[in-house]
């Protein structure tokens, strides 16, 4: 009978926890998603230093891009990285977090030079962008929460 109980109890387990919503799901892409790689990381090939620089921008509403010209990705910063010996290997992070930038960099918004951009150094947490596109393979694109940013 005790055994009988046991299992009753077991199913009962079973069942209430399959039923609870799952709310707090990661998502798979995007800003809220797992953190894929950080800036820097020992894990990456590149110096640390390379890692950790780059240049922002910001991209407006009606400038076009090759790759991920869609609205989402506009009215954002965005961090250009180039990766020394590689002449042409190009990163961009679209950056989450644009309220971490703080108004130092607002100046960047304004639509008086569209390429207007300044040296970086910064660090983050990388995250996988949600439209992968078919890109040249010198090419990288993600989205990135910055842990810090200064003027270099």
């Amino acid at each position: 009978m005790r055994g009988f109980y046991y299992s009753i109890f077991c199913v009962m387990i079973i069942l209430f926890n399959s039923c609870k919503k799952d709310d707090a799901a990661v998502p798979e892409c995007g800003c809220e998603s797992e953190t894929i790689l950080t800036v820097p990381s020992e894990e990456n090939a590149i110096p640390m230093e390379e890692q950790t620089g780059g240049t922002l921008f910001f991209k407006h509403p009606d400038e076009s891009a090759q790759y991920y010209d869609e609205e989402e990705y506009k009215n954002r910063f965005w961090i250009f990285r180039e990766t020394m010996g590689c002449s042409m290997c190009e990163t961009y992070f679209i950056v989450c977090n644009d309220n971490f930038i703080g108004e130092e960099f607002d100046y960047l918004k304004e639509k008086e030079d569209v390429r207007d951009s300044i040296e970086i150094e910064f660090s983050g947490n990388i995250k996988q962008i949600c439209d992968i596109k078919a890109t040249p393979v010198i090419y990288a694109h993600g989205e990135i929460v910055l842990t810090s940013i200064k003027k270099k």
